[in-house]
């Protein structure tokens, strides 16, 4: 609570300097400066799930985590460098290029992702299986096939670590019993899609028929398609449900799935009370706009069931 609430602090005061600055940036270049600026910030950072060495850790972030120290937590710095390499790619004449690139050889280097394989070994596969770990693979994907020189050093680097959390999140879906449905980090068809994307990138066969298997045997008789009003929820249950059955099904197959499905209160969410800066109002913000891309995403692929998407 305590980082939470300098972590507030800390955007708030920030918050009207920043958005003054990125008035004459274009939206693609705001996404991408909001990155860049969040994975270069060290402090305030949350390192409480080191244990017996927070003490020893406070204030230095980077001590531990050399590539991934900004962004408030692991997971967030690794899927802040996501969006960073994702931003390079799809707008490959963007102004900021030479800054971001600047920030991934600092960041992705062979020297961090040494350290940040002890880190990984130790207490955070307690802490970012499967969500931290899902992005990691992500990332990974996504500098993959960038064909980029800087990205094919970045993947160089990135490779030995790629090997570890893959086996821990191999074991972890192997291993799993039934879903988490919560809109919460530990949310299993979430983990489940990234790992997914993550398969067709790299190519590997063996991942996505497994990921089709325990999906199938957690889903595919599955009815329950309703989502509670958020408390800091910022995933939608049913949504993530819905968008994994997408990825592992055939158009046709996937119709027929969906057709009798009671999912229609998934898009009656009522906006929670709050400021801009209250948690539960921020996680609102996100649970609405990952229904808004999801949404999108069955637009884009024609997915329009009677009506009831979009």
């Amino acid at each position: 609570a305590e980082y939470m609430g300098q972590y507030l602090f800390y955007m708030e005061k920030k918050l009207e300097v920043a958005m003054e600055v990125k008035k004459e940036l274009t939206e693609q270049e705001k996404i991408l400066s909001c990155a860049l600026d969040a994975v270069q910030k060290e402090l305030p950072n949350f390192l409480d799930w080191i244990k017996g060495s927070v003490s020893e850790y406070k204030g230095k972030p980077a001590a531990v985590h050399p590539a991934f120290f900004g962004s408030f937590d692991w997971h967030s710095s690794v899927h802040s460098h996501w969006t960073i390499v994702a931003a390079l790619k799809k707008f490959p004449d963007i102004a900021l290029m030479p800054k971001a690139l600047k920030v991934l050889q600092e960041h992705l280097t062979p020297e961090n992702i040494k350290v940040e394989e002890k880190s990984v070994s130790g207490y955070l596969k307690e802490w970012e299986v499967p969500y931290g770990f899902s992005w990691f693979l992500m990332l990974t994907g996504e500098i993959f096939t960038w064909e980029h020189d800087i990205g094919k050093l970045c993947y160089t680097s990135l490779k030995s670590l790629e090997a570890i959390i893959l086996k821990f999140l191999t074991v972890w879906l192997e291993k799993l019993k039934k879903p988490t449905r919560e809109g919460l980090h530990e949310n299993s068809a979430f983990a489940m899609i990234l790992l997914y994307e993550y398969a067709e990138k790299i190519k590997n066969p063996e991942l996505i028929q497994k990921i089709e298997k325990k999906a199938t045997e957690f889903y595919e008789k599955d009815a329950t398609f309703v989502d509670k009003a958020p408390d800091v929820n910022f995933l939608s249950p049913s949504l993530t449900i819905l968008h994994l059955m997408s990825k592992i099904k055939t158009n046709e197959a996937f119709l027929a799935w969906i057709k009798e499905k009671p999912w229609g209160v998934v898009l009656k969410l009522e906006p929670a009370k709050g400021d801009c800066m209250d948690p539960q109002k921020i996680a609102f913000n996100w649970l609405e706009l990952f229904q808004k891309l999801v949404i999108l995403y069955f637009e884009q692929n024609h997915w329009r069931v009677q009506g009831r998407i979009g």
